[in-house]
């Protein structure tokens, strides 16, 4: 999983591949519940502040990336 977390806010692309096939292409990932929680305790302009950064949290870790995931529609 991404950041630990099966939930998550994702910026980027989809794109169709084919007649089953789309593709994601993320430019920037937040954990949907470290939002919710901001959201609770600081407001809806601290989470816009959250997503206009950008990058990582400070303090964060990188996970090592894991296999692939297929899902097929």
């Amino acid at each position: 999983t991404v950041f630990h977390s099966w939930l998550l806010l994702v910026r980027g692309v989809v794109q169709r591949r084919g007649a089953r096939s789309l593709s994601v292409v993320g430019a920037a990932a937040w954990n949907l519940a470290e939002l919710a929680e901001l959201r609770r305790t600081g407001g809806l302009d601290a989470v816009a502040a959250r997503l206009a950064e950008g990058g990582p949290e400070e303090g964060a870790e990188e996970a090592e990336p894991g296999p692939g995931r297929r899902i097929r529609m």
